[in-house]
């Protein structure tokens, strides 16, 4: 949940600054971004997770008869590296694909989370992740943060 946090906030920032008067008649409007972004993923006990992750990122608002955006998603592909703060030479490649919703009841987030063992994958988080409109944030689905932390010691 964590690091859905950086990019429901680079996705936030993106609507708040498309929204309004300047959208108007479009059923829709679409918008592609490609970046690379790095921070904090989750904090174990003993270390921080750091994380790097190049990104194509896809938004699309909706629009009722006004031009009001009523909702908007972001659909996000990335690839990226997941390392132990402390000692950085223990890492893992990682790769995944999120969905997110926006609507007045609050956001959506959804979307599979892969790390890379020996070639092989494993699946860190899964499921769904909703945030309320005041902020209460409730999770449905497998979350590995344990499993990543013991992988990276």
């Amino acid at each position: 949940m964590r690091r859905l946090l950086l990019v429901s906030i680079i996705a936030g920032a993106w609507l708040v600054s498309t929204a309004g008067p300047g959208l108007a008649a479009p059923p829709s409007s679409t918008h592609h971004i490609q970046g690379t972004d790095a921070g904090l993923y989750i904090s174990c006990p003993e270390f921080n997770v750091l994380f790097t992750a190049t990104y194509e990122a896809t938004f699309t608002d909706f629009l009722d008869g006004s031009g009001v955006v009523v909702r908007s998603t972001l659909h996000l592909q990335f690839t990226g590296t997941l390392s132990n703060a402390s000692e950085p030479a223990r890492s893992l490649p990682y790769q995944g694909t999120a969905n997110f919703t926006w609507t007045a009841d609050g956001q959506r987030a959804t979307g599979p989370y892969v790390a890379w063992i020996s070639g092989k994958p494993l699946l860190l988080e899964t499921g769904i992740a909703i945030i309320d409109s005041s902020g209460d944030v409730i999770l449905h689905g497998l979350w590995q943060d344990q499993l990543l932390c013991g992988l990276l010691t």
